[in-house]
């Protein structure tokens, strides 16, 4: 309601529900309407008019702000006001008391806000934070003067030198409770753990201001590595900010750096404009058997890193192009990179300057294989010159968390370095021996987020990172971003190509092959492992159901992409003396999609060409196999499903055992009662030894429950045929034989 006449001053009450919540307002005009209205045209005027007013809000609930949108982020709780002011509109005195409880301003955690404010002479702010029922924070701010001299100074000069007070200590916090990477769950182990305390303190006025603060960490590192203590200040004062940090590890490791940066930071160089980059900088960096495992929650491709490190250096310049030297040693360390495997025993001595860089010693192991890096590079106008020289024997090469390959090789190393990129665009490779794996490699789901999808919070990128990079990867977009403003995403690359065709020997229990490999092969790592370029068959052979196949010279393995997924078209032949015939067998395809094409000289059926191969034969004698193409009809089912079931019995065990031969037969007098079991191998094309077993077998008719079958075709058509068993039966024949 409002009440007033030109008699009476004008009274305003308001109450009501609000929000979930009650609101109650009470103001008074010391004015009449009459002089109110004399004054409308006038902003001065209405500055000038005495009030009181009276503010009561209780429990206004914050969710439908941000649900109407007048909040654009997510946010939840409670408010409780209480205001008593009075004096002019222009001029107003007075305290406020605001409480925000089971405040969630996401990604931070719940807390509880406190905040007070008296407005006289002087402004008097102070906030206090609270998360159950445990402070975690005050500030207090004073200003030296009036809210009127504060908001109708005629003069910025007059505001500049308004006397400022600030002080206030923030934590213990958690660190894992900060919203240092939302993208992270909670639960991932390279979380950094620990807990952070912070006190600042800061006075004079906008035209010399100064600062001091100081950040004291305890129980810092990973989760599963080594933890430090330490404290790190950082002040201000006539346009110089002077830094300074000490680390010390459980293990008595430490990590000092100090120095300082030139930026005037005073209200006259802020209306002249400041530019950071340009700002001079010095700085010493010194540690001793420091424990670099904190490292692994700053890099998301990094699994975990350990080892001692001793570094001494130095920067100069500006915080734009920083000049830097000095030297780094890493002993006894290891690192895991996540997809790439683990490398320990890592020793490492490096040192830099302003102009050149060498990486003096690089040397890890990878289970039992080692590598060694050499590395040299001078500073161009693109970025480094690079020179060095690789060395692996017996090197596990791991992508995607699976065995891709031993790696046996030496390398002449060239190319340039740039911000984020090492490209050697020029690899001579003088020795390279790469022995694949017997286990075949699994076809797994890749656990990393699609680039193309992204997750928001109300229309904004949870991970900005990715968002950056889907962007950069849409063609739809490339070339149509306003100058200077494309999407731009940081990744270490590392990229290898080759400079001239190389020689290159694989190897496996299966494979002996030489291959080379096109010029200007390349490989690339970064987000995926990229491969791109032809490797050629030279020459080489390939064991297949233990049969050797001699490889054909200019087979070729094509790669435009991802290492798992290269198109292939290989041919091998397979030669067989005795049976004066020629199988080949090729393979073409797409990643996990190869099919296998047989034929064969003189022309054979597919049937025929795998009987050859897995026994030596183009066909199958009773003998043999113990199946009989003269069935009679009460027995054609049995005979049908005992070839079932040796079929069924060779696909579960054949994977699992070294078995050429299984066969089931059926007496075709007695039927499924006296049915007869063999398994065997072909040892030789030329020497089979098998296992019989008999069921109901009688001994008085000189039948062997158990017996043990050995054949040995020493001519195209004469073989030898030795069975002996356990009821002491047995026989030596010699037999001649020819298929029709």
């Amino acid at each position: 309601s409002v009440d007033g006449d030109d008699t009476t001053p004008v009274a305003v009450k308001l109450q009501g529900k609000v929000l979930q919540g009650s609101v109650q307002l009470e103001s008074t005009l010391e004015g009449t309407t009459g002089q109110l209205l004399a004054r409308r045209r006038s902003l001065a005027g209405w500055k000038t008019v005495p009030f009181k007013a009276s503010v009561r809000a209780a429990d206004i609930a914050l969710l439908p702000l941000q649900q109407a949108g007048l909040i654009d982020r997510d946010v939840k709780g409670t408010a409780t006001l209480r205001a008593d002011l009075s004096g002019t509109l222009g001029a107003p005195r007075g305290q406020a008391d605001l409480q925000l409880r089971q405040l969630v301003l996401d990604p931070w955690p719940v807390t509880d806000a406190h905040l007070e404010i008296k407005a006289e002479d002087t402004v008097d702010a102070r906030l206090t934070l609270a998360r159950a029922g445990e402070q975690t924070g005050a500030v207090h701010l004073t200003v030296g003067g009036p809210l009127a001299q504060l908001s109708t100074s005629a003069s910025a000069e007059d505001l500049s030198r308004v006397s400022v007070h600030l002080e206030g200590e923030l934590g213990a916090v958690e660190l894992r409770d900060l919203p240092l990477n939302t993208a992270r769950l909670k639960r991932d182990r390279r979380l950094l753990d620990g807990r952070l305390r912070v006190k600042f303190e800061g006075e004079g006025t906008l035209l010399a201001p100064t600062a001091t603060a100081t950040l004291t960490a305890t129980g810092l590192g990973p989760g599963d590595g080594a933890h430090f203590e330490g404290t790190a200040t950082l002040s201000y004062r006539d346009g110089t900010h002077a830094f300074a940090a000490k680390l010390v590890s459980e293990s008595g490791g430490t990590l000092d750096l100090d120095g300082a940066v030139e930026l005037d930071l005073s209200l006259p160089a802020l209306r002249r404009g400041i530019h950071p980059a340009e700002a001079p900088l010095r700085a010493h960096l010194h540690s001793v058997a420091f424990e670099p495992d904190f490292v692994a929650t700053l890099v998301p491709w990094l699994r975990s890193v350990t080892g001692m490190l001793q570094i001494e250096g130095e920067s100069a310049g500006t915080l734009g192009h920083p000049e830097l030297k000095g030297s780094l040693a890493w002993t006894d360390g290891a690192m895991g990179v996540i997809g790439f495997g683990l490398y320990q025993t890592i020793q490492l001595k490096a040192s830099a300057s302003h102009d050149r860089f060498s990486i003096e010693q690089l040397s890890a192991r990878v289970q039992g294989g080692t590598l060694a890096l050499h590395l040299e590079g001078t500073r161009t106008a693109e970025g480094y010159s690079v020179n060095g020289d690789l060395t692996t024997e017996d090197l596990p090469v791991v992508i995607d968390d699976q065995l891709w390959c031993i790696a046996t090789l030496k390398a002449d190393l060239g190319g340039t370095a740039r911000r984020w990129m090492l490209d050697l665009d020029r690899v001579n490779v003088t020795q390279a021996l790469l022995e694949l794996p017997e286990s075949k490699r699994k076809n797994l789901q890749d656990l990393n987020s699609p680039h193309d999808v992204i997750l928001t919070r109300r229309g904004t990128p949870v991970d900005r990172r990715q968002a950056l990079l889907a962007a950069a990867l849409d063609p739809r977009r490339r070339g149509k971003g306003k100058p200077g403003i494309e999407p731009v995403v940081e990744q270490l690359v590392l990229r290898l190509v080759l400079s001239d065709p190389n020689h290159v020997f694989v190897r496996s229990k299966d494979v002996n092959l030489e291959v080379t490999l096109s010029k200007d092969f390349r490989v690339e790592l970064g987000e995926t492992a990229d491969v791109y370029g032809d490797v050629r068959i030279v020459r080489g052979r390939g064991d297949v159901w233990g049969r050797r196949f001699e490889v054909q010279p200019g087979g070729r393995v094509h790669f435009d992409g991802l290492a798992s997924e290269p198109s292939i078209n290989v041919t091998g032949v397979y030669t067989s003396v005795q049976n004066n015939a020629k199988v080949y067998m090729r393979f073409s395809g797409e990643g996990g999609d190869v099919a296998i094409t047989p034929s064969s000289e003189p022309p054979m059926s597919e049937s025929e060409i795998y009987t050859l191969l897995a026994t030596g034969r183009t066909t199958l004698k009773q003998s043999t196999l113990g199946s009989s193409t003269d069935v009679g009809t009460s027995d054609a089912g049995a005979s049908i499903l005992g070839s079932w079931a040796a079929g069924e019995l060779k696909k579960a065990v054949g994977s699992a055992l070294p078995i050429d031969v299984i066969s089931v037969e059926v007496n075709q007098e007695r039927g499924i009662t006296q049915t007869k079991l063999e398994a065997g191998k072909y040892l030789t094309d030329d020497i089979y030894i098998g296992y019989q077993a008999r069921i109901n077998a009688d001994p008085f008719r000189y039948q062997n429950t158990n017996s043990l079958r050995v054949e040995y075709q020493f001519l195209r058509r004469w073989s030898l045929q030795l069975e002996y068993g356990d009821a002491n039966a047995g026989s030596l024949d010699a037999v001649w034989s020819r298929d029709y």
